[in-house]
């Protein structure tokens, strides 16, 4: 299984713009940064990431999730 996003996502942040690639990436984008909602797609996310990485749902929906995740924090950068 990849755990390579098929797109980066591309995230608007104060220091500049980060390109995150990957499962570990986007999890430790949520986990160690402060993110700045913590609503539904969130945690969502979060869930998804964790199944994807132990090989129980897919990258392509975890890349998903993260992606809504980052719109709902108004952090995607288009």
């Amino acid at each position: 299984m990849s755990v390579i996003f098929s797109e980066p996502v591309r995230l608007k942040l104060a220091g500049g713009v980060r390109t995150i690639s990957s499962l570990y990436g986007a999890e430790q984008m949520m986990v160690d940064i402060a993110w700045p909602t913590h609503g539904y797609r969130y945690e969502e996310a979060l869930a998804a990431i964790a199944l994807a990485i132990d090989g129980k749902r897919s990258t392509a929906d975890a890349e998903r999730a993260f992606r809504a995740a980052a719109v709902e924090a108004g952090l995607l950068r288009g």
